[in-house]
């Protein structure tokens, strides 16, 4: 959620609680009389059209918010994050990209020329690893014979990923935890998940994360860690009485 729609959904919380305190300081009223009714009438009308208001704009606000990020996507359509490449003091980052790519991908005819541009991100520490290095392609092709090969780095410590959104990046993350590693992944900047029917279902926001959980039976169970905690032992003594025997 971005700073705009939280304040607008903070801004709702604040209506709805101090007009239900309005209203049960009214419905106090040891007599009601004509004009009290009226006012209490007024009150509720009132209450409908601003939430009514309120609820449209939530939903101009997530509009505007896709919007957004539906563009912030496409501007990072020929971009990709490698992740493992060794960081030396001085390097020349297009030439050990070139290098990697060309060996590790089997992609000779990759040269520098490919890449319009390319640095590591965030900030150097002793205490971390080599940084990922963020990269931008001429072309989209390009990207994409990149992207397709990352097949070939399996088991060898290097990864490459898409450059999502932050928005996209979370419900990423959030469906991994929910769903599983293996039936969560991402294209041109969308994620899919790989539900209990075998059919692949893009989603964009959260909503379409929580709907697919609730009506899929594939989301990754979470054992309670009490019963780890009891069945653990019992496997290992039956493994100590088979050994016995």
């Amino acid at each position: 959620m971005n700073p705009l729609e939280s304040s607008l959904a903070e801004m709702s919380e604040l209506f709805n609680a101090r007009m239900a305190k309005f209203e049960a300081q009214l419905n106090k009223s040891p007599e009601p009389s004509t004009t009290s009714s009226s006012l209490a009438l007024e009150f509720s009308s009132f209450r409908a059209f601003i939430t009514e208001a309120l609820n449209n704009l939530q939903q101009q606000v997530e509009m505007l918010a896709r919007m957004q990020d539906n563009t912030e996507t496409r501007s990072r359509r020929k971009m990709l994050i490698i992740h493992g490449v060794a960081e030396t003091k001085g390097e020349q980052i297009e030439q050990v990209l070139s290098n990697f790519i060309g060996s590790h991908l089997a992609l000779a005819e990759f040269s520098s020329a490919d890449i319009r541009r390319c640095h590591r991100m965030n900030r150097l520490s002793t205490s971390e690893g080599s940084r990922p290095i963020l990269i931008k392609f001429q072309t989209y092709e390009m990207r994409s014979q990149v992207w397709f090969s990352k097949t070939k780095l399996k088991g060898t410590g290097f990864t490459i990923s898409e450059f999502l959104t932050k928005a996209r990046h979370d419900i990423f993350m959030a469906a991994r935890s929910r769903f599983g590693m293996k039936k969560v992944w991402t294209k041109d900047g969308c994620v899919y998940i790989l539900g209990a029917d075998g059919i692949k279902h893009r989603v964009v926001t959260h909503r379409d994360l929580n709907h697919l959980q609730k009506n899929t039976s594939e989301a990754v169970p979470e054992v309670d860690a009490h019963k780890r905690a009891v069945t653990k032992p019992a496997v290992v003594k039956a493994k100590r009485a088979a050994a016995r025997k």
